[in-house]
């Protein structure tokens, strides 16, 4: 990972505070101490106290560590010290590594061939299934408590459940987390949300008609198409099984990167980036990474990835696993012919009907920003209007500055109800809307 640019190391940061700042220690007059080898690049900054944030990499990652407080990852320290590596060498030292650096650096390999043991040893079917069926034990009965929960929610009316305390959704979530179905607890915890939205009795018996439907599902599976059923264990929170869907063949194809999206869950971080084929297929690849780490960098959009790809079994297939990624080039090729308003709305509307569970896909089409009874919304080449997703709704500045009063080449996600850009062609080149720019 040695080879990042300045604007992959940016896109590292937690947020845009945090790529402003590490911009400004990116200088040689910032740092006491600068070194690397092959497989760590470290410093030492002086802050604020007596003595200087010791500040590391580990390039296999890149894994940030850093002694400043910060609980962000990586900190303004971190993307400085990658910054000026990326720069110019010539500020780093190259030789041995102090030893604050190469006890973190054996800590890490410790740990790691741990796992790697670990994952090694033979798995007993027995045992497993056993386990299986332990938690599928747990999660019917976590199911039925929660249908009582339900059902108290509805009876005593929508009302009551918007003067409720954050404390009763997240009890609620709490306990479907102890019985083993983390994908009903992050539907429970999303519930309050509907409240900021001025239509939020519509916006709540929608959202409770879905967590219904789901728990209705899940009861009926045998009575289901197969491709349903993992649609259905998904919803309530089994995880995909991502190695044995990457033991399986793949469609090679050339994948146009429209875009990527991070976003920050209960304890993890996930990077959505989602790729188009010649063809009009759409594939997405969801990445995650603890908190305290950093996610890998990504691709920019407007490049072409050669790419093996397995897709995930679905009604609606968009989930794919990364097999092989032969190259990624810039060549110039036809654009993807662009959507309008309604073929974005009857084609997502088709894909919910086959999937209710479908939270966004991604679209292209040209566009201008307009601003229509006070809200912003993309109008399309017939007229049509495609509403902005918040932060974009009220602050669309840099949307506008990008299309100059011109329709722009826009990629985004469209969630049934609102838009979301993900990046834009123009003249000059592809870029990425960030919304930490809004």
């Amino acid at each position: 990972m040695t080879d990042l640019t300045s604007q992959q190391i940016l896109e590292l940061a937690p947020d845009s505070a945090s790529a402003k700042a590490g911009e400004g220690l990116a200088r040689r007059d910032k740092w006491q101490t600068l070194g690397y080898d092959s497989a760590a690049v470290w410093g030492e900054c002086q802050g604020s106290g007596k003595n200087p944030y010791q500040t590391q990499v580990a390039l296999d990652g890149p894994t940030f560590r850093c002694s400043c407080p910060s609980r962000k990852f990586p900190c303004k320290h971190g993307l400085a010290l990658m910054l000026l590596h990326s720069r110019d060498r010539s500020h780093f030292g190259q030789g041995e590594q102090p030893d604050w650096v190469s006890s973190w650096l054996a800590g890490r390999s410790q740990r790691a061939e741990a796992r790697q043991a670990k994952a090694q040893q033979p798995v007993d079917p027995a045992a497993q299934q056993k386990r299986q069926q332990q938690r599928e034990e747990r999660v019917e009965r976590g199911i039925e408590e929660f249908r009582v929960w339900l059902d108290d929610l509805v009876r005593t009316g929508f009302a009551q459940a918007r003067n409720q305390r954050y404390a009763y959704w997240d009890d609620a979530a709490a306990r479907l987390i102890d019985a083993q179905a983390p994908g009903l607890a992050a539907l429970v915890r999303a519930l309050p949300e509907s409240f900021s939205r001025p239509d939020w009795q519509a916006a709540l018996l929608t959202a409770l008609s879905r967590l219904h439907l789901l728990l209705e599902a899940y009861s009926r599976l045998d009575q289901l198409p197969e491709a349903l059923h993992h649609d259905i264990r998904q919803q309530i929170g089994w995880p995909l099984d991502v190695q044995a869907l990457s033991s399986q063949d793949g469609e090679r194809g050339h994948w146009l990167v429209l875009g990527s999206r991070i976003e920050q869950q209960e304890i993890v971080r996930e990077r959505r980036t989602w790729l188009r084929h010649a063809d009009g297929r759409l594939a997405l690849l969801l990445d995650f990474a603890p908190l305290s780490q950093s996610l890998a960098p990504g691709w920019p959009p407007g490049q072409w990835l050669d790419a093996e790809l397995v897709f995930a079994p679905s009604a609606v297939p968009l989930r794919a696993v990364l097999k092989q990624a032969n190259s990624l080039s810039s060549h110039s090729a036809p654009l993807p012919d662009g959507d309008d308003a309604a073929t974005i709305h009857g084609d997502f509307a088709s894909q919910r009907s086959a999937l209710p569970w479908l939270r966004r896909r991604a679209y292209c089409l040209e566009a201008t920003p307009v601003e229509q009874d006070g809200i912003w919304s993309l109008r399309d080449r017939q007229g049509q209007l495609l509403p902005l997703a918040l932060p974009w709704n009220r602050n669309p500045w840099h949307l506008l500055v990008r299309s100059r009063g011109r329709r722009l080449w826009i990629s985004g996600e469209w969630d049934g109800e609102a838009f979301r850009p993900l990046s834009s062609r123009e003249a000059q080149g592809w870029f990425g809307l960030s919304e930490d720019e809004v």
